[in-house]
């Protein structure tokens, strides 16, 4: 019965590409969750993940871990809409991103498509 679960799980991970313990947030957020004043998904089934993220007030810009490569790095400004309360409600209370990290060798910076910041009222 076990090796069944394991199956499931791991045939579940293999159909969107998240990290198991990102499944049910895939399928309860991610997957709905549309770039800021458009109606195209942030989400590729692999890019959006929670994250690590804080306000630098110097450059007024929010600043996101890259899963990938443990770097900050800025929110630009199409990537989150404050004013769009869908996309700022995080369902657990930390922060997520759907980005694309550079995959030349070359130091670019990650295409950040989708930004919510942790929930700062608790």
């Amino acid at each position: 019965m076990l090796f069944v679960v394991g199956a499931a799980q791991a045939q579940a991970q293999t159909a969107h590409n998240h990290p198991a313990s990102d499944a049910q947030l895939h399928y309860d957020f991610y997957s709905k969750w549309n770039k800021p004043n458009s109606y195209e998904s942030c989400c590729n089934k692999k890019d959006c993940y929670p994250t690590q993220a804080y306000f630098d007030i110097a450059g007024w810009v929010w600043m996101v871990r890259i899963r990938e490569t443990g770097n900050y790095e800025p929110v630009p400004v199409y990537a989150y809409d404050p004013d769009n309360p869908p996309a700022t409600i995080t369902p657990d209370g930390h922060a997520h991103v759907c980005a694309v990290p550079d995959t030349t060798g070359q130091g670019l910076s990650a295409a950040i498509h989708c930004f919510v910041p942790p929930d700062t009222k608790s």
